[in-house]
């Protein structure tokens, strides 16, 4: 029992390691696109996609996972092979959560 008591003691500290560590990791290493910013189309098949009231979401698997923001409805299904044409943009940082 004595040895559970310090076991629990020390979860805390591993959090706090984990924790750290997570934050080093997302923000140490410099994450270079397969994309130079450059293309007019991106091919590739659709892996998700939500439907909101003025725009259709999608994620897109060509080179890499693309988050792709229609400001229409489009009637496509998982695993559709599609050709966007638009521009690509870096998306803004999140304090919760960081797309880079």
């Amino acid at each position: 029992m004595k040895k559970l008591k310090i076991i629990l003691k020390y979860k805390y500290i591993f959090l706090l390691i984990i924790v750290i560590f997570s934050f080093y990791i997302t923000n140490y290493f410099d994450y270079k696109s397969k994309y130079n910013g450059d293309e007019k189309y991106i091919e590739g098949n659709v892996l998700d996609k939500k439907i909101k009231p003025d725009k259709t979401i999608l994620i897109v698997k060509g080179k890499e996972k693309i988050l792709v923001t229609i400001y229409k409805k489009v009637n496509v299904n998982y695993n559709d092979y599609v050709s966007i044409k638009g521009r690509l943009e870096k998306p803004k940082t999140n304090l919760i959560f960081n797309y880079k």
